[in-house]
């Protein structure tokens, strides 16, 4: 429920080429403590509240297993076969870290090229081809320690992407033409990362803290001086030092048999010769006593703060350790600083801390947003008098022991996520050379042996004087025009830099994509809920999955977020805080102790609620959801705390330029009907909502009539029909009445609509009409989505990524006809960033390709894209919460338990002629908005 997570920020330190692709449920693998989540055999949490007899959570996972093939490429097996897919993770072990003078930047703009094609074997568009044509999602990142390239592949193709990472590793063209292209681009993705203000800061941190000439100091993209004299020679010589097999490890999770990806390697890269290879000493840091400061000044309503101190290294491995102290001192409503700043003193929105884990040195991060800007010092002043506390007299055993308990149940998420444990693998075993310290590192710890390690570590590093402080605050008025000033002449020494590299070659058609050939999908059977009505009116859906000891709940209710208010905007999503607030059994501090203790994850929202628990806890945990669902209380001291933390979201929503765009073309598109509503609310409204109108809508609207609820997890030992009747029969509530949707008629009333903000870039939405879930279109735009702008899978070879390849007008770009369909139509988005100098040649551009792409589709466009999302579906059954709502899904639509099994044939009977036909007729340039949010100049 917070806002201001430091895993976001962390990102900004482990850049990858293709991870914005625009849709929202794009994953990355490179947050870090999204991906610090480890399989531990032995949890001991407490027993409390389970009536689940014999019930073993000491789950061990099968080990990694590891052979080192002759040429040096070390190969690591993980075998999981909860779906038929494979994660395929190429490591090569340098980074950032290892560029010399004149060179930062070097490995990241590697990392781009690798993509262009080699000298023989792969054109330009072969890789992004090759890997729609095998239905695989493609991805790569550069850190400071590492670079990587995956490939998250249905199992029958996995092999088929060996010969394009043997290739590469050899034989990368890098032509100067396909350089000039990429340096736009990548200079367009160091203006996005600028426009980000949380991860600015963090850069100038880490300038700071290692100001004594340590690499960490600079950042994984480097700087514009060193990328625009960077030419062709320079990669290849960097590249022929370091993409060596000895220097390389290849990654393999999912659905697979070791022997069998051990042959492979060795056909397909075993080969490659050695190369003598040493690695460049890294500079050891030398810690001072010293505490530096920064301050950035930004045109921004909500400011943020971060401590930051130097802890030791991956290498060190302390990584239990240091996650256990992250989850006790900020991360979680009962943890100390939570329970200090924002419930006892009400300083702060929001805290959070966390690691972000280098190998060489660790970086401890502790951000909060103040309530008053002119309180900052005092939040400061408390943190480290709390800091000094804890270094004297450590946490207590019921602190630490919470946070063990938070940290490994949080880790068994990476056995339901193939990518996210391909990465963990990967960066741990190049960090500590242990191929399974991913499922150890917490083994040994007990509650008694952290406690006295994490009071060591805060006494030692997390002192005032060893700590470094950054802010990023509002601008002045007197210096906004400054601003302005400084950003308009580094555009023009951009035109100026770039405009001297201009790429005169058209893209390379595919050659090495057209002899791949997708393999026969394995068969996989869809799970099936178990299904039952409720005597409350609710239905509930459950299904047993023992790939955890873990279960996920989640609740949908009929009230979806368009119910919120029109009077007051904002009441439902402040019904949905005040749920958290306090119960008839727990006030809020008790109950996020309660939950934390076990390691139960709840989160409420407008429109539904998500549990993730141990299995053993689950009747604790419904007795829980009933409270929240049927006891909350609403205490009016809590409101003024609820107000400030949506006071500081919705200036956090105005300082984001891609959520205003695409706010302004909801109420575009849709005027008065209730899919235009902003569910965050007004600083006007959230001032007017009373405790007595967040009681009316809780029992109006937060009922089980019309719910759903679906749970699915390791459920054996529980008749979970008789379980949710026991905890959840009280929760009883009137029926909702269903809303009648006015008619939309949409059409453009301006050509376009600016709104001004000073930022690098301008966020560009297209945005108009198009069907509803159930329309018999639907599905004839969802594959034409996948050769528009990449669908499901985010291809890399739709029409509007080719445009990037083609001009380097944006880093990313995304395009869907079918955006946000339910009960009443979607939308049509598409939606990218690029800076104020090349608007109106990317504005152009894009059209352009909205114009002409129903007359480029063919026969094998419409076959890949059927491929495509029929590879997808298997996402949604990937982990237990996927499931669930796999299940929600099918149930608020009333399709049928085989809906999953037969898509694919229902798919395969579309025509092409009928898909363009549809496209064309919804995707039209004069019926669409243009929301432009930046530095507009015109």
């Amino acid at each position: 429920m917070k806002t201001a997570q430091i895993t976001t920020i962390c990102l900004a330190l482990c850049i990858s080429v293709y991870a914005w692709m625009g849709a929202e449920s794009k994953r990355s693998p490179l947050k870090p403590s999204v991906y610090t989540k480890n399989v531990n055999g032995s949890i001991k949490p407490a027993e409390i509240g389970s009536t689940k007899k014999s019930m073993d959570t000491k789950k061990t996972s099968s080990p990694v297993f590891k052979k080192v093939l002759d040429n040096g490429i070390t190969v690591l097996v993980k075998p999981v076969s909860t779906i038929p897919k494979v994660s395929v993770q190429m490591f090569y072990n340098v980074g950032s870290i290892d560029e010399g003078e004149g060179e930062k930047g070097i490995a990241h703009l590697i990392e781009h090229m690798i993509f262009k094609g080699t000298k023989d074997l792969l054109s330009e568009s072969d890789i992004n081809d090759t890997a729609h044509r095998l239905s695989a999602e493609i991805n790569a990142f550069t850190s400071y320690d590492y670079t990587g390239y995956l490939f998250n592949i249905p199992v029958e193709n996995w092999p088929q992407v060996l010969p394009i990472i043997a290739d590469t590793m050899e034989n990368v063209a890098f032509k100067e033409e396909h350089l000039n292209s990429e340096m736009k681009a990548v200079v367009q993705e160091l203006k996005m990362y600028r426009d980000n203000y949380d991860r600015s800061l963090l850069h100038e941190l880490m300038y700071i803290i290692f100001a004594d000439g340590h690499p960490y100091a600079d950042p994984v993209i480097g700087y514009k001086h060193n990328l625009w004299n960077m030419h062709s020679a320079d990669l290849v010589k960097f590249y022929k030092k370091h993409y060596v097999p000895n220097n390389s490890v290849l990654v393999v999770v999912g659905d697979v048999k070791p022997n069998e990806v051990f042959q492979a390697a060795q056909d397909y890269l075993g080969h490659i010769q050695s190369q003598p290879y040493e690695k460049k000493p890294h500079q050891a840091w030398l810690q001072d006593i010293a505490s530096r400061s920064v301050t950035l000044y930004r045109d921004l309503q909500k400011p943020v703060v971060m401590l930051t101190a130097v802890l030791p290294g991956t290498k060190a491995k302390q990584e239990g350790v240091l996650e256990t102290l992250a989850w006790a001192l900020g991360k979680g409503r009962a943890s100390r600083l939570y329970s200090l700043l924002v419930d006892e003193l009400g300083l702060v929105t929001d805290v959070d801390s966390d690691v972000l884990q280098l190998f060489e040195q660790s970086v401890f991060i502790i951000s909060f947003h103040p309530k008053k800007q002119e309180k900052i010092d005092l939040i400061i002043k408390t943190i480290h008098e709390e800091l000094n506390l804890i270094g004297e007299k450590g946490f207590t055993i019921d602190e630490i022991n919470r946070a063990l308990n938070q940290a490994r149940v949080s880790l068994y998420s990476q056995q339901e996520d193939l990518e996210h444990q391909a990465y963990m693998i990967g960066k741990l075993y190049l960090a500590t050379q242990d191929e399974n310290y991913l499922y150890t590192y917490l083994n040994e710890l007990t509650p008694e042996s952290a406690s006295v390690q994490i009071k060591k570590i805060v006494k030692d590093y997390l002192r005032s004087s060893f700590m470094f402080e950054g802010k990023v605050l509002p601008l002045s008025e007197a210096d906004k025009d400054a601003w302005k000033k400084i950003q308009s002449a580094s555009d023009q020494e951009d035109a100026r830099i770039l405009g001297a590299r201009q790429r005169t070659e058209p893209v390379e058609p595919a050659r090495y994509a057209l002899t791949v050939h997708p393999g026969q999908p394995k068969k996989f059977a869809f799970p099936k809920a178990e299904s039952v009505d409720m005597d409350n009116g609710m239905k509930l859906l459950y299904f047993d999955n023992k790939n955890t000891p873990t279960i996920d709940i989640v609740i949908d209710f009929k009230a979806r977020p368009y119910y919120d208010s029109s009077e007051l905007p904002g009441l439902y999503e402040f019904v949905t805080h005040m749920m958290l607030e306090g119960t008839k059994k727990y006030s809020a501090q008790e109950l996020a102790r309660v939950l934390e203790e076990r390691g139960i994850s709840l989160s409420v929202y407008p429109g539904g609620i998500a549990m993730k628990l141990l299995s053993k806890d689950l009747e604790f945990a419904l007795d829980i959801l009933n409270q929240v669902v049927a006891c909350a209380q609403f205490p009016a001291d809590r409101m003024g705390k609820v107000r400030d933390e949506m006071s500081a979201n919705i200036k956090a929503f105005w300082d984001n330029p891609r959520r205003i765009a695409m706010q302004i073309a909801r109420e575009q598109v849709y005027k008065d009907h209730p899919y235009a509503k902003n569910m965050i609310g007004t600083q006007q409204s959230i001032k007017k909502i009373t405790r007595n109108d967040l009681v009316n809508f809780y029992k109006k609207y937060i009922t089980p009539q019309g719910a759903s609820i679906a749970i699915v997890g390791d459920t054996q030992g529980y008749d979970i029909a008789a379980v949710v009747k026991k905890h959840l029969s009280s929760w009883q509530g009137p029926q909702v009445e269903s809303i009648k949707f006015p008619t939309i008629n949409f059409s453009p009333d301006k050509a376009s609509i600016d709104y001004p903000m000073n930022r690098d870039q301008i966020s560009l939405t297209w945005a108009g009409l198009s069907v509803s879930r159930l329309n018999p279109d639907y599905d004839k735009l969802v594959l034409f989505d996948q050769v528009f702008g990449g669908g499901a899978l985010g291809s890399m070879s739709s029409r509007l990524f080719q445009l990037r390849e083609r001009t380097g007008l944006f880093y990313g770009i995304s395009g869907y006809t079918t955006s946000q369909a339910a009960e009443d139509p979607g939308m049509i988005v598409i939606s990218t960033m690029v800076s104020a100098d090349r608007m109106d040649e990317a504005e152009k551009a894009i059209i352009s390709t909205i114009s002409t792409v129903t007359d480029t589709i063919d026969e094998e466009d419409i076959d890949q894209a059927r491929q495509a999302i029929a590879s997808s579906m298997l996402n949604n059954f990937e982990s237990n919460g996927a499931i669930a709502r796999a299940f929600l899904f099918l149930n608020r639509y009333n399709l049928p338990a085989s809906y999953f099994d037969n898509r694919a044939a229902q798919l395969a009977k579309i025509d092409m002629q009928d898909i363009i036909k549809t496209a064309a007729k919804y995707l039209n340039k004069n019926n669409l908005a243009l929301v432009r949010v930046g530095r507009i100049e015109k």
